[in-house]
């Protein structure tokens, strides 16, 4: 067996393991967003019927596409290392001759749907903390519609008969549609890591300490409501898969499930309060506000946000 078979191989089957762990750990978020933000909770983060509808929806929809892709991919690794093992040239052949098999393209199709899923709320979400200033998301919007139609080509020229995913004709509309993706990823991540540590400057100017500062404005939020491990891992595969390095496999699998687990995580800091919200970006301006105002009369005001006193 060539080095890179075995490689690839190792690469395919330490991804599904990822893949299993993400899901368990999305399946059990998904579970606990809805009972926080079910109307129905005595949680104090409920959140209105609307909002727990939205919310929920895209969990949803996330899960279900992601249940999709792991189960394509258990079914693939099933039928190359048990069942078709013994073909000639071993499970390295049969992967070879079924990569565009139609539980394959299914799986691809599935995991487009999840970056475009994903994608849309982070944009959306970028937009929130930005206070719903359209001009912030133009440029991440464009990005994303003009991803569409490399996404189609790419999903097309995998499953072709005797092609795959990895194939030279797919790969030369793969590699625009990742990098355009990648693109839209890490702009939204600047803007929000922006956005957050200007916001935390500020409101560290009018007195306010680390504790009162992080649950919105630290290090922790930026790195979830930015999706930053979306963009770091992103850069990894669309390199990888460019070279046509074997460990593309394994680092598709690894961007795929951090792009799933952070809307997620997101979804989930929504449902405990402590995500970024229209309403929260208008108290936080009006905090700012207040406390400008009163900063010549060293008069000091408590602000309640969520449950935590500005001072």
């Amino acid at each position: 067996m060539a080095d890179n078979e075995l490689v690839f191989e190792r690469s395919f089957y330490i991804g599904n393991a990822i893949s299993l762990v993400a899901l368990g750990i999305q399946i059990m978020m998904f579970i606990m967003s809805y009972h926080f933000m079910s109307p129905s909770s005595n949680s104090k983060a409920s959140t209105g019927y609307k909002s727990t509808a939205f919310y929920t929806s895209i969990g949803a929809a996330l899960l279900f596409f992601d249940i999709i892709v792991t189960s394509c991919n258990l079914i693939f690794g099933q039928y190359a290392w048990i069942e078709h093992r013994n073909i000639d040239g071993g499970s390295v052949a049969f992967i070879g001759q079924n990569m565009s098999a139609w539980y394959n393209t299914w799986g691809t199709a599935s995991i487009f749907a999840i970056f475009y899923i994903a994608n849309a709320l982070l944009i959306f979400q970028c937009y929130i903390i930005w206070a719903s200033n359209w001009k912030i998301v133009v440029l991440p919007c464009l990005l994303y519609v003009a991803s569409i139609p490399m996404a189609i080509l790419n999903l097309y020229e995998g499953a072709v008969p005797n092609s795959s995913y990895f194939a030279q004709n797919a790969v030369d509309f793969g590699v625009p549609y990742s990098s355009l993706t990648v693109a839209v990823n890490g702009l939204v991540t600047l803007s929000i890591c922006y956005r957050l540590f200007t916001m935390r400057r500020r409101m560290q100017s009018f007195g306010l300490g680390n504790h009162e500062t992080d649950v919105y404005t630290g290090i922790a939020a930026m790195m979830i409501e930015s999706a930053a491990p979306v963009t770091i891992c992103g850069i990894m595969y669309s390199v990888t898969y460019s070279k046509h390095i074997p460990l593309a496999i394994a680092f598709a699998s690894i961007y795929g499930s951090v792009m799933v687990l952070s809307p997620q995580l997101i979804i989930f800091r929504t449902a405990l309060g402590k995500a970024w919200s229209t309403e929260l970006t208008e108290r936080f301006t009006t905090v700012a506000t207040t406390m400008h105002f009163n900063e010549s009369s060293h008069v000091h005001q408590i602000v309640e946000l969520s449950g935590i006193a500005f001072w």
